[in-house]
C-alpha cells in the first residue's frame, strides 16, 4: 500500500499526465505515477487543484484528511470503495459468542506479548524493578488469558495490561523531552503528541485494508460496537500499536531525532503539537517503520505492511471458517 502525503500550507497538489505532482517554493516538484498511489493523505491547509481530488477519486484512490495537528478528519471515497463482501459473515459472527471469545483472547494475547516484548527490548540495557513488576504481572494475565469466561473478561485483562504497560513505558522515556507525566491521549506533552500521530497513522491504515478487502471496519470482537468507533480497527490497534508506533517513538526519543523545536508552545488547553516539517519527518520515520522487515512465524520474512496486510486475509479465512482459530502476530524480538 502506497500512501502519499501532502503537508503545509505552501504544498500546492494538482494532475497532470497520469501524474499527481506535488509543488513546494523550497523543494523540488514532487511527480508521482497514479497507479502508485493507493492512498492520499491530505495534511493540515495545503492547497489542491479540484481536478487533483476528482481525478484520484476516479481511480478509486480515497483521499484522507488530517487536520493540521494530524488528528482525523474525514475522508472521501467513492461508492465503488465501499464494499461488503463478508458483511453477512461478520453478522452471523457477531452472535457467536464462542467465535467472538476466542478472537477477543487472541488479540489480548498479542497485545500482552508484543508489548511486554517491547518493554523487555528497550530495558534489557537499563533494566528497573518497575518494569519487571510489570511484566510479572504481565505474565499472570497471560495464563490466565483460557479462564476468562467471556469477552467482558478478557476485555478487562486488556485494560488493566493498558494501565500497566503505560506506566512502564513512561519510565523508557524518563527525561526525554523534558517528559515528568503520565502518557495519556491528550497532547500535553511532545511524546504524547509523538505517540497520538503514530496512531492516527495505524489507524488509518488498518482501515483501509479492511476496506480493501471488504470487511466493515464497525463489526469487531474485543471492542464495543458503537457509533463513530470502528471496533475492527481497534482490534487490530491492539495487536499492533506497540510493535509500530510505541516502539518508534522510543527508537525517536532515545536517539533524539526530535527536539523541542520541532513542537509547538503549549496552547490555551496545554496542547503541544508538530510543526509542519516535523510531522514530515515523522511520517519519513513511519514509512520506513512499515517497510523494514520482521520474521512472521507463518508468513516468513516480510516487511510490516505486508505484515498487517497478512493477519487481515488471517482474519478473513477465520470469519469464513476456513481456519479454525485466528493466529495473531507475535513478536520474537
Amino acid at each position: 500500500m502506497n500512501n502519499l502525503y501532502i503537508t503545509g500550507t505552501e504544498s500546492y497538489l494538482k494532475v497532470q499526465d497520469q501524474h499527481l505532482l506535488v509543488f513546494h517554493p523550497h523543494k523540488p516538484c514532487c511527480k508521482v505515477a497514479i497507479n502508485q498511489v493507493n492512498n492520499l493523505v491530505l495534511i493540515g491547509y495545503c492547497k489542491r487543484s479540484d481536478k487533483a481530488i476528482y481525478f484520484a477519486l476516479s481511480r478509486c484512490i480515497p483521499v484522507l484528511f488530517l487536520d493540521d495537528k494530524g488528528n482525523y478528519f474525514g475522508r472521501i471515497e467513492t461508492e465503488e470503495r465501499r464494499r461488503v463482501k463478508y458483511l453477512a459473515h461478520q453478522l452471523k459472527r457477531a452472535k457467536d459468542l464462542e467465535f467472538t471469545r476466542a478472537i477477543a483472547e487472541s488479540i489480548v494475547r498479542a497485545k500482552l506479548h508484543n508489548s511486554c516484548t517491547l518493554l523487555r527490548h528497550f530495558s534489557h540495557c537499563h533494566p528497573t524493578k518497575a518494569t519487571q513488576t510489570t511484566l510479572d504481572a504481565m505474565a499472570l494475565l497471560l495464563d490466565d488469558l483460557p479462564l476468562a469466561d467471556s469477552v467482558d473478561v478478557l476485555r478487562e485483562y486488556g485494560q488493566t495490561a493498558t494501565k500497566l504497560y503505560f506506566q512502564s513505558l513512561g519510565c523508557l522515556f524518563a527525561g526525554a523531552l523534558n517528559f515528568d507525566q503520565p502518557i495519556q491521549h491528550q497532547p500535553t506533552h511532545p511524546i504524547n503528541s509523538l505517540l497520538n500521530l503514530g496512531y492516527t497513522l495505524l489507524n488509518q491504515n488498518i482501515y483501509a485494508l479492511l476496506q480493501a478487502v471488504g470487511l466493515h471496519s464497525h463489526f469487531g470482537n474485543l471492542h464495543i460496537h458503537r457509533d463513530h468507533h470502528p471496533a475492527l480497527v481497534a482490534d487490530f490497534m491492539e495487536e499492533f500499536s506497540a510493535l509500530l508506533v510505541d516502539a518508534l517513538v522510543v527508537d525517536l526519543v532515545i536517539l533524539q531525532l526530535f527536539t523541542p523545536a520541532d513542537f509547538t508552545l503549549p496552547d490555551a488547553r496545554g496542547g503541544v503539537y508538530l510543526y509542519p516539517n516535523a510531522i514530515n519527518k515523522f511520517i519519513q520515520y513511519w514509512e520506513k517503520t512499515l517497510q523494514s522487515e520482521v520474521n512472521h512465524l507463518y508468513a516468513g520474512t516480510v516487511n510490516y505492511q505486508q505484515c498487517l496486510e497478512w493477519q487481515v486475509q488471517e482474519y478473513v479465512a477465520c470469519l469464513l471458517g476456513e481456519r479454525e482459530f485466528y493466529r495473531p502476530f507475535l513478536s520474537k524480538k
